[in-house]
C-alpha cells in the first residue's frame, strides 16, 4: 500500500480542499535523498581500552544506618505549619501542581507533614541545593588520556544580553551548580 499516494483534505472558513500528491518519486526515496552522514569516520571518537587506575575507582563508604535518624511519619498528621524551607507559598504551589483529584485530603495532609519533616531534602532554588555527604560519596576524579586539547570558538553572547548572562553564571557558580574554570 506504500506505492499509492493517499489524498488528504482540510477545511477552512472559505471551504474544504482536497490534495492528491503526484510525482515520480516514492516517499521513501525522498526521505533517503535528504539524509546525510552525521560526521566523517576521521572525526570518530574511539574509546580507549585501558584498565582504570585504582585512584580513579569510585568508592562508596556508607557507614552505619542513614535511615536510623529519619523521622517517622504520623498516620494522623497535624495541620500544616510552615517549617524551614517548606513555607506556606511552597505549600500552595504543591497544592496547585497536584489538583483536587490527585490526592485525597488526608493524603494531602500526610504529604505536607512529610515535606515539613524532610524540608532540607528539597531544593526550591539553586542556592538551596545540596550534595551527597563526602564521607559516603567522595568527589569523583575523571581519568584523562594525554592528548592535544582541541579548541572550539565560543558562541558570542549578544551585547544586549551580556550582563544578564553574566549574572546568571555568577548565581550558578555561587550556588555550586557550576565550578570556576580556567579553560
Amino acid at each position: 500500500d506504500r506505492d499509492q499516494y493517499h489524498p488528504f483534505s482540510y477545511e477552512t472558513e472559505e471551504g474544504s480542499y482536497t490534495f492528491t500528491p503526484r510525482g515520480e518519486r516514492k516517499p521513501a526515496s525522498i526521505l533517503l535523498t535528504t539524509k546525510k552522514k552525521y560526521k566523517p569516520v576521521a572525526k570518530k571518537v574511539r574509546a580507549s581500552l585501558e584498565n582504570c587506575p585504582e585512584k580513579f575507582r569510585i568508592e562508596r563508604n556508607i557507614t552505619g544506618d542513614p535511615l536510623a535518624t529519619m523521622p517517622e511519619l504520623n498516620p494522623n498528621p497535624p495541620e500544616f505549619s510552615p517549617t524551614g524551607r517548606y513555607t506556606a507559598e511552597r505549600k500552595e504551589a504543591m497544592d496547585r501542581a497536584h489538583g483536587e483529584d490527585f490526592l485525597w485530603p488526608e493524603e494531602r495532609k500526610l504529604l505536607h507533614d512529610f515535606m515539613c519533616k524532610h524540608n532540607d531534602g528539597f531544593a526550591w532554588s539553586d542556592s538551596e541545593r545540596g550534595c551527597f555527604k563526602p564521607e559516603f560519596f567522595p568527589p569523583i576524579k575523571f581519568p584523562v588520556l594525554p592528548h592535544t586539547p582541541w579548541v572550539e570558538k565560543n558562541i558570542p553572547i549578544p551585547p544586549g544580553l551580556y550582563k544578564e548572562v553574566c549574572e546568571i553564571l555568577k548565581k550558578k557558580i555561587a550556588a555550586g551548580v557550576y565550578e570556576p574554570s580556567n579553560s
